[in-house]
């Protein structure tokens, strides 16, 4: 009996996910459409290869390119301030790894969500370990912004040697929603 009631639980999961998507190609701009595809698209398992692979080479366009458009455009002199981000990791970098153990949960911004306006963000870590010493890179991620696509991505990002307390080592930011509502 489980078995039959396990695979029409499954059968209906995935008509549901099929009438989804359907519904978020015929009406791409309703705002729940939005922030599906949004969080899909922006999801942790789909950022996180991309900044471990700009940490990793200490490329700086990558990393920019996987900034919010309030950090490309108000912090002064970013290439400077990634390179000096990757300069604060001492030692060759041995391994940087997503590490849901200091995942510090999400922030879901909706009270405006009534009128179709929504901001998602969320804090993840990843580790990074060197040859010399482990350090915890800590992001401020935004996955969903119905208003303007553009503001989603790192809304901050600060790097911290593996010791509690975290005392972090350089930072940056956006110039302001980092974890509170933004227009």
């Amino acid at each position: 009996m489980n078995t039959v009631s396990n695979s029409f639980t499954t059968f209906a999961a995935k008509i549901i996910a099929f009438f989804m998507m359907i519904a978020v190609a015929l009406f791409p701009n309703v705002p729940s459409n939005i922030a599906f595809r949004q969080s899909i698209e922006n999801s942790v398992s789909r950022f996180g290869p991309k900044l471990i692979s700009a940490v990793e080479s200490k490329n700086v366009e990558a990393m920019k390119a996987l900034m919010c458009a309030n950090i490309r455009n108000n912090v002064k002199d970013l290439d400077a301030e990634i390179q000096e981000l990757y300069d604060a990791i001492h030692g060759e970098i041995e391994e940087m790894v997503y590490d849901a153990t200091y995942n510090g949960g999400g922030y879901s911004m909706e009270q405006k969500e009534r009128d179709g306006r929504q901001i998602v963000q969320s804090q993840y870590y990843f580790t990074i370990k060197t040859s010399t010493q482990n350090y915890i890179l800590n992001i401020m991620w935004e996955s969903v912004n119905t208003m303007n696509e553009d503001e989603t991505q790192i809304r901050a990002i600060a790097l911290a040697p593996d010791i509690k307390p975290l005392v972090y080592l350089k930072s940056i930011q956006a110039t302001e929603g980092v974890g509170e509502w933004h227009e």
